[in-house]
Protein backbone atom coordinates (compact mmCIF):
# COMPACT_ATOMS: atom_id res chain seq x y z
CA UNK A 1 0.00 0.00 0.00
CA UNK A 2 1.37 3.42 -0.95
CA UNK A 3 1.24 5.77 2.03
CA UNK A 4 2.85 8.80 0.44
CA UNK A 5 4.16 10.28 -2.80
CA UNK A 6 6.13 13.42 -3.46
CA UNK A 7 7.77 15.19 -6.37
CA UNK A 8 10.06 18.21 -6.54
CA UNK A 9 11.79 20.17 -9.29
CA UNK A 10 14.79 22.45 -8.77
CA UNK A 11 16.54 24.93 -11.02
CA UNK A 12 20.19 23.94 -11.31
CA UNK A 13 21.05 27.60 -11.91
CA UNK A 14 19.40 28.50 -8.60
CA UNK A 15 21.57 25.95 -6.77
CA UNK A 16 24.66 27.30 -8.54
CA UNK A 17 23.78 30.84 -7.41
CA UNK A 18 23.22 29.74 -3.81
CA UNK A 19 26.49 27.79 -3.71
CA UNK A 20 28.23 30.80 -5.27
CA UNK A 21 26.89 33.00 -2.46
CA UNK A 22 27.31 30.62 0.46
CA UNK A 23 30.13 28.34 -0.64
CA UNK A 24 30.38 24.89 0.87
CA UNK A 25 28.06 25.84 3.76
CA UNK A 26 25.01 25.20 1.55
CA UNK A 27 26.17 21.69 0.62
CA UNK A 28 26.97 20.97 4.27
CA UNK A 29 23.40 21.91 5.25
CA UNK A 30 21.85 19.79 2.49
CA UNK A 31 24.14 16.77 2.12
CA UNK A 32 25.18 14.15 4.66
CA UNK A 33 28.93 13.68 5.11
CA UNK A 34 28.80 10.56 2.92
CA UNK A 35 26.96 12.48 0.17
CA UNK A 36 29.45 15.34 0.36
CA UNK A 37 32.14 12.83 -0.57
CA UNK A 38 30.20 11.85 -3.68
CA UNK A 39 29.88 15.32 -5.25
CA UNK A 40 31.55 15.00 -8.65
CA UNK A 41 33.99 17.56 -10.03
CA UNK A 42 32.01 17.52 -13.27
CA UNK A 43 28.48 18.93 -12.84
CA UNK A 44 28.53 19.39 -9.04
CA UNK A 45 25.51 21.72 -9.13
CA UNK A 46 23.47 19.14 -11.03
CA UNK A 47 24.31 16.57 -8.35
CA UNK A 48 23.41 18.90 -5.47
CA UNK A 49 20.17 19.99 -7.19
CA UNK A 50 19.18 16.34 -7.72
CA UNK A 51 19.83 15.46 -4.08
CA UNK A 52 17.95 18.57 -2.92
CA UNK A 53 14.92 17.64 -5.07
CA UNK A 54 15.05 14.03 -3.84
CA UNK A 55 15.05 15.09 -0.20
CA UNK A 56 12.23 17.58 -0.75
CA UNK A 57 10.18 14.91 -2.54
CA UNK A 58 10.56 12.51 0.41
CA UNK A 59 9.57 15.28 2.83
CA UNK A 60 6.45 15.92 0.75
CA UNK A 61 5.65 12.19 0.68
CA UNK A 62 5.93 12.12 4.48
CA UNK A 63 3.44 14.98 4.86
CA UNK A 64 3.71 17.02 8.04
CA UNK A 65 6.38 14.74 9.51
CA UNK A 66 9.74 16.21 8.58
CA UNK A 67 13.31 15.09 8.83
CA UNK A 68 16.23 17.43 8.38
CA UNK A 69 18.04 17.45 5.05
CA UNK A 70 21.16 15.77 6.42
CA UNK A 71 19.04 13.09 8.13
CA UNK A 72 17.87 11.96 4.69
CA UNK A 73 20.78 10.28 2.97
CA UNK A 74 20.89 9.15 -0.64
CA UNK A 75 23.58 6.84 -1.95
CA UNK A 76 23.91 4.88 -5.19
CA UNK A 77 23.83 1.13 -5.61
CA UNK A 78 26.37 -0.83 -7.67
CA UNK A 79 24.45 0.01 -10.87
CA UNK A 80 24.37 3.73 -10.07
CA UNK A 81 20.70 3.87 -9.01
CA UNK A 82 20.02 6.28 -6.15
CA UNK A 83 18.37 5.01 -2.99
CA UNK A 84 17.43 6.39 0.41
CA UNK A 85 19.46 4.97 3.31
CA UNK A 86 17.20 6.59 5.92
CA UNK A 87 14.53 3.89 6.20
CA UNK A 88 14.72 3.54 10.00
CA UNK A 89 14.54 7.32 10.49
CA UNK A 90 11.49 7.51 8.22
CA UNK A 91 9.82 4.68 10.17
CA UNK A 92 10.35 6.55 13.44
CA UNK A 93 9.15 9.87 11.95
CA UNK A 94 5.99 8.19 10.63
CA UNK A 95 5.45 6.35 13.95
CA UNK A 96 5.73 2.93 12.32
CA UNK A 97 6.83 -0.14 14.21
CA UNK A 98 10.56 -0.89 13.88
CA UNK A 99 9.71 -4.29 12.37
CA UNK A 100 7.44 -2.73 9.72
CA UNK A 101 8.41 -3.49 6.14
CA UNK A 102 8.87 -0.06 4.59
CA UNK A 103 10.03 0.59 1.05
CA UNK A 104 11.23 3.94 -0.23
CA UNK A 105 11.28 4.37 -3.99
CA UNK A 106 13.29 7.17 -5.60
CA UNK A 107 13.87 8.50 -9.09
CA UNK A 108 16.10 11.47 -9.92
CA UNK A 109 16.41 13.02 -13.37
CA UNK A 110 18.33 15.98 -14.80
CA UNK A 111 17.70 18.01 -17.93
CA UNK A 112 20.07 20.87 -18.75
CA UNK A 113 18.57 23.46 -16.40
CA UNK A 114 16.44 21.41 -13.99
CA UNK A 115 16.65 18.45 -11.66
CA UNK A 116 13.50 16.59 -10.69
CA UNK A 117 12.90 13.78 -8.23
CA UNK A 118 9.99 11.66 -7.13
CA UNK A 119 9.59 9.61 -3.97
CA UNK A 120 7.12 6.91 -3.06
CA UNK A 121 6.67 5.51 0.44
CA UNK A 122 5.26 1.99 0.42
CA UNK A 123 4.23 -0.44 3.13
CA UNK A 124 3.71 -3.81 1.40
Amino acid sequence: MIIGTGIDIVSIERIQTIVGSHGSRFAEKILSPAEQGLVPEKNPFEFIAGRFAAKESLMKAMGDTLLGFTEIEILNDSKGRPYYTSIEKVKRALSLEPAADLRLHLSISHERTYAVASAIIEVP
